[in-house]
């Protein structure tokens, strides 16, 4: 009987136990459909579609009517005002959309935020999904000067262009990549766990958002296709000294042979301001506690690699456990609060949410910096 079953699903592409329970429960309505799946997408669709299913021959035939039955979809087009003409020439996009159930998500997050989302919040998101549906998100995300823009530091075109490529690295059996699609970005408060941005209920969700801002990214760590770490990757500027000024107070004197210009120069270079990229605090679940170190490395692998082609200064959460002590020194340092498009941003690291009147401006805290960036 196993091996039956295992034969049955084996040709659809990452199949998990889970999903081909869910298949045998609805088998008598769908099992004209399974030789037709190719991937986890594919059973998704059909599990979620189960008694609509029953009504077309192929799996090809319900995707082509999708905009029609999902539920989801046609309360979004109507909230949003998408019209006939807008889906007729977007309609390919719009079919993948819903595909990977992109319209329940985005409609989940517009109908559950009305008493977080600003009015202003709430257009912005709509401008989001309507380039998702162009498949224009990574031309909205990294529109003209915006980087340069939101974290205040002249970026050159090749910084730029090293930004916006994605990496990925992988060592002892665990992958890192890195995302600023529509669907990383969304779910990045319920993978691998819940926490406060989560898109259905999270206690600041009006702050997911500001992921979507060109200055952010995120990573995702996977163990044999399963997510077990998230982090958020900024890409932002930073200082040694304190944010405020200090008052003058020299006064003409014989000069100090220990203290030349030279030196008052070198320590004017390290108090000027930097490009950093900082990554934030990790969320891990579903693995073993003494393997979490093994996701801390490979996300700090990665941030390593993306920081020296940026030529920025790496920057860490303190809560990184790390292989070598002598590669990082914890040291106090103030972090640029990017402007963002959501109008509002959460940070860890910097006592949470960040409103817009705290943008563009610095908080202090102690973090891991590379020895060799100080």
């Amino acid at each position: 009987m196993y091996t039956r079953i295992r034969e049955e699903f084996s040709h659809i592409k990452d199949v998990k136990a889970t999903d081909v329970i869910g298949l045998l429960l609805v088998y008598d309505k769908i099992s004209r459909l399974v030789p037709q799946m190719k991937d986890r997408l594919d059973v998704s669709l059909v599990l979620r579609n189960t008694d609509d299913m029953q009504n077309f021959e192929s799996l090809d035939e319900a995707k082509s009517q999708l905009e029609n039955i999902d539920t989801a979809w046609i309360r979004l087009r109507t909230l949003m005002e998408f019209d006939d003409d807008f889906v007729k020439r977007n309609r390919e996009q719009i079919i993948r959309f819903l595909i990977r159930d992109g319209a329940k998500t985005a409609l989940t997050y517009y109908d559950n935020s009305r008493d977080h989302l600003t009015d202003s919040q709430r257009e912005s998101f709509k401008m989001i999904v309507k380039a998702e549906l162009m498949n224009k998100l990574s031309a909205l995300k990294h529109y003209r000067d915006d980087l340069a823009l939101e974290v205040d530091y002249p970026i050159s075109k090749a910084q730029k262009l090293f930004w916006q490529e994605n990496e990925s690295v992988e060592t002892q059996g665990i992958s890192a990549t890195e995302n600023d699609d529509f669907y990383s970005t969304m779910l990045l408060g319920v993978q691998p766990q819940r926490t406060c941005l989560s898109y259905i209920d999270g206690q600041h969700r009006e702050c997911l958002l500001s992921n979507f801002d060109t200055s952010k990214k995120i990573l995702y760590a996977e163990v044999g296709g399963k997510i077990v770490g998230r982090a958020l990757l900024r890409l932002t500027k930073g200082r040694f000294h304190d944010e405020e000024s200090v008052k003058r107070t020299e006064t003409l004197s014989f000069v100090d042979v220990e203290n030349l210009p030279g030196d008052r120069k070198a320590k004017e270079e390290r108090d000027a301001e930097r490009l950093v990229l900082f990554l934030e605090r990790p969320y891990i679940a579903g693995i073993p506690r003494d393997e979490e170190k093994l996701i801390d490395g490979v996300f700090i692998k990665l941030a390593e690699s993306k920081a020296d082609k940026l030529g920025a200064m790496l920057v860490l959460n303190k809560s990184y456990m790390l292989d070598s002590e002598t590669d990082y020194a914890k040291t106090h340092i103030n972090l640029f609060i990017s402007r963002s498009k959501a109008g509002k941003q959460y940070i860890d690291s910097l006592n949470g949410s960040a409103e817009i009147t705290d943008e563009g401006s610095y908080r202090s805290n102690t973090f891991l910096i590379r020895q060799k960036d100080i």
